[in-house]
């Protein structure tokens, strides 16, 4: 486990090996090679990643209804989706038009955003 640890800079080593105690039997991952390691690490991260997101969607699952209801792996992509992924979906030039006369309303005239 030292060898990755010393090859592996980039990682904090107190929260790594703090993280893997609570995942792994250490016993079991400290006489593996680098690369074994590394797989180790990014999977425990994964996995608490994605207990994380599990805590966020459990407090707002009880707000959600019949409409606003999302399942769990619908909200864990939409949350992980970069915001590149988001901004660059591909609109129409009505559809811009209709976000830029939106953003004028809001800002130049400070009014409703439909123009109302």
């Amino acid at each position: 486990m030292e060898s990755f640890f010393q090859e592996g800079s980039s990682f904090d080593t107190v929260e790594v090996g703090e993280l893997l105690a609570r995942k792994y039997n250490l016993s079991y991952v400290m006489p593996l090679e680098f690369s074994e390691g590394i797989s180790f690490i990014r999977k425990a991260f994964e996995k608490e990643n994605e207990q994380r997101l599990w805590d966020l969607y459990i407090v707002q699952f009880p707000y959600m209804d019949k409409e606003t209801f999302i399942s769990f792996e619908d909200y864990k992509k939409q949350l992980m989706t970069g915001p590149e992924e988001q901004t660059n979906k591909k609109q129409t030039k009505e559809q811009i038009l209709e976000n830029v006369e939106a953003i004028i309303n809001l800002t130049v005239k400070g009014g409703d955003p439909l123009g109302v």
